[in-house]
């Protein structure tokens, strides 16, 4: 039924549906659908720019559920689906959307999906998307070891510095919100310290953990600062470099 270019979009929307709930249902259910996949990976690959809403999210919900498992997460990560879904993340759609960050969320356990949720950031329309989800991602305690592993935080300082002519003032907001986040975790906070340090030209930003646990970021352009946590009695480290941004930012709570 996918592969007929004769299909209605209603009926490949019941096929897509039909595959998603059986992954969802169990293990095995799963790895009778990742046979399918690796079957006909164009037919399932096409599924991201089908017509209707329902099929691209429900397509988005199966590359979800079949990184759920482990046992497949290598024909998940097989197929590639990073840029595909960092597109619908940006669907006009919002289940689109959702199902789309979920999916990016349950590959980004892998160390290895995690490096592919960084690979597409290349493209200055997907730096944005990317950097906000290595934002989410960062904070959520299940995810952000895998996410520090692949070492992205050099990539965010120049991204963050917005120092070029041909920077994107939302990418820097979205670059300096993930480092922010970072330093949520102190191997976080030592890896954007050791990042700044690594960057001759230091951008200066504001960056602190409040001992509630929520992240408050003020930012003022050209006030270095330190990173701490304040429920800390120890001194900052040398890791606490002062960041920059070359514009004015407010605040920032997660």
């Amino acid at each position: 039924m996918l592969r007929n270019e004769h299909s209605s979009e209603d009926t490949r929307n019941l096929v897509v549906l039909q595959f998603t709930d059986r992954a969802k249902r169990s293990e095995a259910e799963a790895h009778l659908v990742a046979a399918f996949v690796r079957a006909e990976p164009a037919a399932f690959e096409s599924l991201y720019d089908a017509a209707l809403p329902k099929t691209r999210a429900s397509m988005a919900l199966l590359i979800a559920y079949l990184a759920t498992y482990e046992s497949i997460s290598q024909t998940t990560l097989g197929m590639k689906p990073c840029a595909r879904l960092l597109r619908l993340c940006s669907d006009t759609d919002l289940e689109v959307r959702d199902s789309a960050l979920f999916a990016l969320v349950k590959i980004s356990v892998y160390p290895e999906g995690a490096q592919m949720v960084v690979t597409p950031t290349s493209s200055y329309n997907m730096q944005q998307p990317a950097c906000l989800l290595l934002a989410l991602l960062a904070k959520d305690g299940s995810t952000w070891v895998a996410v520090l592993s692949i070492d992205p935080c050099e990539s965010l300082v120049e991204l963050a510095s917005a120092g070029t002519t041909t920077a994107d003032p939302e990418v820097c907001a979205a670059a300096i919100l993930a480092l922010t986040v970072f330093c949520i975790w102190p191997d976080g906070a030592e890896a954007v310290g050791a990042a700044n340090m690594a960057k001759q030209n230091k951008p200066n930003i504001t960056l602190r953990v409040v001992s509630d646990g929520a992240l408050l970021s003020s930012i003022a352009a050209d006030v270095p600062v330190e990173v701490t946590r304040e429920d800390d009695d120890e001194p900052p480290s040398s890791t606490t470099t002062p960041l920059r941004i070359p514009f004015p930012f407010r605040e920032i709570r997660l």
